[in-house]
């Protein structure tokens, strides 16, 4: 169940936004050095 798992994700990410916003500025830091 793919849809599942998108849902598991989206809760994930809402539920921590500023977590997941410093793991993407990181790794938005990692990709543009």
């Amino acid at each position: 169940m793919p849809f599942l798992l998108y849902i598991y994700i989206y809760m994930y990410i809402y539920n921590s936004d500023r977590i997941t916003t410093h793991h993407y500025e990181s790794y938005s830091r990692f990709l543009y050095w």
